[in-house]
């Protein structure tokens, strides 16, 4: 049986009313459009849908704008269906949940307003007149966002979508909550700030070159990095598969004979994020363990023979609770600024360093759970305070070791946020909690 040229682009994939699942919807005006624009002559799928994009921008159609989506909606499942299946083994992830940030199209022939309303207006008409002129972020659905940019002249349209899902932000951020980063190497370093990339060597690379090093070697990659890829893309005509070639590594400083240095800076970053990221999601929950319980690891570990155990725990507890304060103290004078004008925010953070759960706070502030969670972000501040503190463990003495095992530097990270979400032996209130109720009251 041989499937018409026409049928993704009148058969729209769109997530079901009980989100259990993804279905196939038949858009009739799509069919009936086709049908009357003589489209169905075109035999050669390119020219197929290059006639429908004539039709969506320069005709102003509405009908062809919404073939268009239809068609994008089928790789933009494939993409994800593709990602989940390479990915479910390893990471607790969920293909509904990943879906429903980039599967957001319901076929509807007006566009949304910042508030999800539809408004029957003329300026409001789901054409891509009106499309252009709405900022790109603020754009839905996200399948109308790849085909703003699509540029039939880098890429076909199945390999365009599957890259603009791979960045989305909103499904970027959800992966990477479970240790998951799905850029690829070079973006991946050129991506990152100075002082992610020191943050990352200085826990995980090796001793072939300093930190000075690679800041100065990181700094020039990105200064080439965007040049490069622009000559690139003028050459290829496309804007994947770049890599490296001998004369950019040469354009470096210092300058390079391979990628080896490249990829070990790489490595770093990925290890950092996949335990900043990934940890506080997974991490074994030790409330019930006390606290001197849970440093024995932490002795053991650092190999510290000449040391006593007190010495060491009380070593811990200084380092993390003076990076606990910096942490906090930064988070909140940005925070603060907005309390003046929203005070329920300046109550969820008192309720929050009370104890009380999410579900308590948001009922208390008349609010969803999803607005405490946005607001008060517990992952990051976890691993920002536990990142701290293991930097400058790992130059003590008794923490040598660190230096020349990466586990062991996980295990840390890991015990250092166990500890922080673990309650004190004299409250039911855990010791980051303890510490933010402190700053809150100065």
């Amino acid at each position: 049986m041989t499937i018409s040229l026409s049928t993704e682009f009148e058969n729209l994939c769109l997530i079901d009313s009980f989100k259990k699942r993804v279905k196939t919807k038949n858009i009739g005006i799509c069919t009936e459009f086709i049908n009357k624009s003589n489209i169905l002559n075109e035999k050669n799928s390119n020219k197929f849908s290059t006639r429908i994009i004539y039709y969506t921008k320069n005709e102003d159609s509405l009908e062809a704008l919404l073939c268009m989506r239809c068609r994008v909606s089928h790789p933009i499942k494939n993409a994800i269906g593709s990602l989940y299946k390479k990915h479910r083994a390893i990471y607790e992830i969920d293909y509904l949940d990943m879906i429903s940030y980039v599967l957001d199209d319901y076929g509807e022939t007006y566009l949304r307003n910042s508030n999800k309303k539809k408004e029957k207006s003329k300026d409001k008409v789901f054409r891509w007149s009106n499309v252009i002129k709405i900022d790109k972020n603020k754009l839905r659905p996200f399948g109308v966002r790849v085909l703003l940019d699509f540029n039939p002249e880098l890429s076909n349209i199945d390999t365009w979508t599957f890259h603009k899902v791979k960045s989305n932000a909103e499904l970027k951020a959800y992966l990477e909550s479970f240790g998951l980063n799905l850029k690829g190497t070079w973006s991946l370093i050129a991506d990152q700030s100075s002082s992610r990339v020191k943050e990352a060597w200085g826990l995980y690379g090796d001793s072939s070159m300093s930190i000075n090093e690679i800041d100065i070697l990181h700094r020039s990659y990105v200064e080439n990095y965007k040049k490069a890829k622009e000559e690139y893309k003028k050459r290829k005509k496309r804007i994947m598969g770049w890599h490296p070639d001998f004369k950019f590594l040469q354009s470096l400083t210092p300058k390079q004979e391979n990628t080896e240095n490249l990829e070990k800076i790489a490595q770093a970053i990925h290890k950092l994020l996949s335990v900043s990221k990934g940890a506080p999601q997974n991490f074994r929950q030790l409330e019930g363990l006390r606290n001197d319980e849970l440093f024995k690891v932490s002795v053991k570990n650092s190999e510290a023979e000449n040391n006593s155990e007190q010495k060491l725990i009380n070593l811990i507890q200084k380092i993390v609770r003076k990076s606990a304060l910096e942490i906090l103290r930064d988070v909140l004078k940005s925070e603060k600024i907005k309390w003046k004008e929203n005070d329920d925010k300046r109550l969820a953070w008192e309720l929050y360093s009370d104890g009380l759960s999410q579900r308590e706070i948001a009922k208390r502030c008349n609010h969803k759970q999803g607005w405490v969670s946005k607001l008060i972000k517990e992952k990051l501040i976890l691993e920002r305070i536990s990142l701290l503190a293991a930097i400058e463990l790992k130059e003590y003495v008794e923490f040598e070791s660190l230096k020349k095992d990466p586990d062991k530097i996980d295990n840390l990270i890991m015990q250092l946020q166990d500890y922080l979400i673990s309650k004190q032996s004299d409250s039911d209130i855990s010791i980051l909690k303890s510490i933010l109720k402190e700053v809150l009251r100065k």
